[in-house]
């Protein structure tokens, strides 16, 4: 079945038309598709123009012009809590791309970690951070035993 494309007017469409957007400007209503918008966006960075989804639009962050080539080491040098990305390791297993980082503790120990990992702050050091935590648990632990096991009617 062959999507149905529709240039008339619709009342629940959010109008777009010259938003200026970290994506490009927006320079009028193109088609919808499949009940989405697309509209015809201006390149802020060159004199093309192209066609984008509007709710892409709106989530988009930077352009999606072709003239923006995708950087697949786009990570390196960013800090992600204790760790510093320092390489591209390839893919996972899940098509997801690996990285190897390295850690602001004493013993600067390199790790690696798959981007959503990263990104949603699963992987947030090498190890340290949970050793000093209980590490920390641990002396906590100690006083409450030592407290509860001191003789107070001596």
């Amino acid at each position: 079945m062959k999507p149905r494309v529709v240039t008339t007017p619709s009342l629940q469409r959010i109008d777009m038309t010259g938003a200026v957007l970290p994506c490009g400007t927006v320079l009028d209503y193109a088609y919808t598709r499949n009940r989405r918008a697309y509209w015809r966006v201006q390149c802020p960075d060159c004199p093309l123009t192209y066609i984008a989804n509007g709710r892409t639009l709106r989530k988009a962050t930077r352009s999606l012009c072709s003239c923006h080539k995708y950087d697949p080491n786009y990570l390196i040098g960013r800090t992600f809590e204790r760790g510093t990305v320092i390489a591209r390791d390839g893919i996972n297993n899940g098509d997801e791309a690996y990285w190897i980082l390295e850690c602001s503790c004493p013993e600067k120990t390199r790790y690696g970690a798959a981007t959503s990992d990263l990104v949603s702050r699963k992987t947030r050091s090498c190890g340290c951070l949970r050793r000093e935590a209980v590490a920390r648990a641990n002396k906590t632990r100690r006083r409450r035993l030592d407290r509860l096991y001191t003789d107070e009617t001596a």
